[in-house]
C-alpha cells in the first residue's frame, strides 16, 4: 500500500475480485464502498441532536430539583443511621440498610426488630419512592423537551403585551 499525505491509497493496490469486475448493481455498490474514503467526522443526525437535547433537559431539570433530592437523600440517610443506632448496627450496616430500603429493593438480610425502627424503615421506603418518582419525572420532562420541535419549544410572542 502506498502512503500519501492525505491518508492511505489502499484502493489502487488492492486486487479487484472477478465478481466485481462485471458491471452490475452489486459491483457498483462494492466499488463505491471500497473506493470511497472513510469520513473522518460523521454528520450530526437527528438522533444525536435529540440525545443532546435530552441530556441538556435532564441537566436543567436536575439543577431545579437538586435541593429537593439532596434533602430527601439527607433525611433518608439520617433515618437509616437512627435505625442503626436503635438496632445497634455498625455504620456500614446502617448505610447499607438505608440504601437498600430507600431503593425499595429490600433483600431482607438486615431487618429491624423494634417497632419504632420498623416505622422508620417504612418512612425510608416512602422517601425512596418519592426520590424514584422525582428522577422519573426529570427523565419524562427532559424527553418531552427533547421531542418538541425547536421552534415550538420557545414561542416568540406569547407573553408580550400588544402595542395597542
Amino acid at each position: 500500500m502506498e502512503a500519501r499525505a492525505g491518508g492511505l491509497s489502499a484502493v489502487q493496490s488492492l486486487p479487484v475480485p472477478e465478481e466485481l469486475a462485471t458491471p452490475s448493481h452489486e459491483a457498483t455498490l462494492w466499488r463505491a464502498i471500497l473506493v470511497q474514503p472513510p469520513r473522518m467526522k460523521a454528520p450530526k443526525s437527528s438522533a444525536v441532536r435529540m440525545r443532546r437535547r435530552f441530556m441538556t433537559g435532564c441537566w436543567n431539570e436536575f439543577r431545579v430539583i437538586w435541593p429537593i433530592l439532596s434533602g430527601l437523600a439527607f433525611v433518608q440517610l439520617a433515618l437509616g443511621l437512627l435505625v442503626g443506632v436503635l438496632e445497634e448496627w455498625s455504620l456500614g450496616e446502617s448505610l447499607y440498610f438505608s440504601a437498600i430500603t430507600g431503593l425499595t429493593i429490600g433483600y431482607g438480610d438486615i431487618v429491624p426488630l423494634r417497632f419504632i425502627a420498623r416505622l422508620l424503615a417504612i418512612c425510608i421506603g416512602f422517601i425512596g419512592i418519592l426520590t424514584t418518582g422525582l428522577v422519573a419525572a426529570i427523565g419524562v420532562r427532559a424527553l418531552q423537551q427533547a421531542t418538541e420541535e425547536p421552534d415550538a419549544a420557545q414561542p416568540a410572542d406569547v407573553c408580550r403585551p400588544s402595542a395597542e
